[in-house]
């Protein structure tokens, strides 16, 4: 329905079926049929036409109020979803990001990369969670070069301890 609307908006800012369906990347005979299927949905002449566009009757002019308000509102909705969609993908990159650099400080340490997050399944009407395992990696220190990799760590992952040790 929305696609027909925005064939009926095309209409109104061409004042032409040709260029109207040019605009919406279809052909006139479907912009034609397009319009003709709304005013079948509508049970009203939309548009007075003779061998081309004359006018909108009252009717279509009252439609096309509302096609600008649902056509504009559904445009700024996908708007929505794809910044949402777009926030997500980042989100998940960043996540990504933070475990390889996690990883390669524990390789250069030698030490075992911290445990990802688990991923629980919801019980029956819950929602699933994410917990990190109780056991927290701890290093021990013995000297300052060692220092400034788990201080590294801990600026990614806030679960790593480290102690300082004379050496």
């Amino acid at each position: 329905m929305i696609d027909k609307l925005e064939f009926l908006l095309a209409l109104a800012r061409e004042r032409h079926f040709g260029r109207a369906a040019e605009a919406c990347g279809v052909t006139q005979p479907t912009l034609s049929a397009g319009v003709k299927q709304l005013e079948d949905a509508m049970g009203v002449l939309l548009v007075n036409r003779g061998s081309r566009f004359r006018s909108f009757t009252p009717e279509g002019e009252r439609v096309l109020d509302w096609a600008r308000h649902i056509v504009g509102d559904a445009r700024t909705m996908r708007q929505e979803l794809d910044a949402l969609r777009a926030e997500e993908a980042q989100a998940r990159a960043a996540e990504q990001a933070r475990a390889q650099r996690i990883d390669s400080l524990a390789r250069q340490l030698g030490m075992p990369a911290p445990a990802p997050p688990v991923e629980t399944i919801p019980a029956a009407g819950g929602q699933a969670s994410t917990e990190r395992p109780a056991n927290r990696p701890s290093v021990e220190i013995y000297g300052f070069a060692q220092l400034d990799y788990i201080q590294d760590f801990k600026r990614v992952d806030q679960n790593w301890d480290a102690t300082l040790r004379p050496s």
